[in-house]
């Protein structure tokens, strides 16, 4: 007759289905604890009951459950079914107990807040600070550069030829050529500037006087007005600035414009004088006139907007040296 039936568990340890499905996470389970987690205890497996070191009647010992932050344990059965919470990613992390990466303590990054979260205002980053949270292309409200005012907080508008804050290049006018000639770089060629562009307004909105301070020569401004025929509605146009600026510097001196000056600075404007009469010596007898004392700038380069005085509009002249 065969003895009563006798239960004998398995030697071999019993393996949970989560046992190695996330070994990096901070869920770490009884079967697969390392050695570098600060809160690493040795559990083992119960022994065998028919092992010598193990006893004579052994009753299954639950294994502790390992809490989860967003309060999932994988390692619990129960838990899973309909309706439950799957394991799709890692729950979101606690800030009281940071993850161990690599043997080392490493703060848990902030979540990222996309644009239009509903606990945050339109354009602010995670500390509430002004940042753009996506990759779309500032938008650029600026207009075209010849249409912008000047960068000084300027109240008008000074034409594209002559805004000193926006210089052009292929705008050469020369005021110490022995004649009125303003002119542009056209097909590589030197053209004269056509005749409706110098009739346009030279500001805007359009002004009856402009007052043109020149940094070299300071004790003789350029005051600029109206020389058109068109009545009580005419305005500055860009011919009359031109026009006025050119015979404003070919007036010749007086003996006393002469004679205040030091030597450093009359030996400068001697020999301004002869390098603009050297090609024409029919101009030695005109004398010395006022562009001898820019020292050789006499490239007009632009107008800057300074102030407005009693309905007057303060301008400086900007000049450079004629290029080669």
């Amino acid at each position: 007759m065969a003895g009563p039936f006798v239960y004998r568990p398995p030697v071999d340890p019993v393996y949970y289905p989560h046992q190695f499905a996330y070994p990096q996470t901070p869920q770490y389970y009884p079967h697969n604890l390392q050695s570098s987690h600060p809160f690493n205890r040795d559990l083992r497996l119960p022994h065998p009951p028919h092992s010598q070191s193990g006893p004579r009647h052994h009753r299954p010992v639950p294994l502790p459950a390992v809490s989860t932050p967003g309060g999932y344990a994988p390692q619990n059965p129960q838990q899973e079914g309909r309706g439950s919470r799957r394991w799709a990613h890692p729950p979101q992390r606690s800030r009281s107990a940071p993850p161990v990466r690599n043997g080392q303590w490493v703060q848990v990054p902030p979540r990222p807040l996309r644009e239009g979260h509903p606990h945050q205002r339109p354009g602010l980053n995670q500390q509430g600070q002004g940042h753009r949270l996506n990759n779309r292309p500032r938008v650029d409200n600026r207009v075209n550069a010849q249409a912008r005012p000047n960068r000084d907080f300027s109240p008008i508008y000074i034409a594209r030829w002559i805004d000193a804050n926006f210089p052009r290049s292929d705008f050469v006018f020369d005021l110490s050529s022995s004649e009125y000639a303003p002119r542009i770089y056209q097909d590589r060629r030197l053209v004269r500037l056509a005749y409706t562009d110098l009739m346009r307004p030279a500001t805007y909105p359009p002004t009856t006087r402009i007052k043109i301070l020149i940094e070299a020569i300071p004790q003789w401004p350029c005051d600029v007005v109206p020389r058109s025929t068109r009545g009580a509605m005419s305005v500055i146009t860009l011919r009359d600035v031109l026009r006025t600026l050119y015979k404003h510097f070919h007036q010749p001196i007086s003996q006393y414009d002469w004679d205040v000056l030091v030597s450093g600075r009359r030996q400068a404007v001697r020999q301004a004088f002869w390098r603009r009469c050297m090609n024409i010596p029919d101009l030695y007898a005109e004398g010395v006139k006022r562009v001898d004392f820019l020292s050789g700038k006499t490239r007009m380069v632009g107008l800057r907007w300074v102030s407005r005085r009693e309905g007057c509009e303060m301008m400086k002249l900007v000049l450079d040296y004629v290029p080669n």
